[in-house]
């Protein structure tokens, strides 16, 4: 599943290369991968630009957010 994962982030970086804006579909799956990884520090920058983009409140991506902090340690 790594494989996959290094897949997505790397497809991710290529669209936000491009100016691409990701959106609440993008970023359930970009959170999954720094999860399966184990990048905090990807996964924070990630939350970073889902908090600039106002799409925290959105349910699929608020609960990537949670399962991925959980895993990282962190469920606040």
């Amino acid at each position: 599943m790594n494989n996959l994962s290094l897949d997505v982030l790397s497809l991710y970086l290529h669209l936000h290369s491009l100016n691409v804006r990701p959106d609440s579909f993008t970023f359930p799956f970009v959170l999954k991968a720094c999860t399966e990884l184990l990048d905090v520090w990807f996964g924070m920058a990630v939350h970073g630009l889902i908090a600039k983009f106002e799409l925290d409140e959105d349910a699929i991506v608020s609960t990537e957010l949670t399962v991925m902090y959980a895993k990282f340690g962190d469920a606040e």
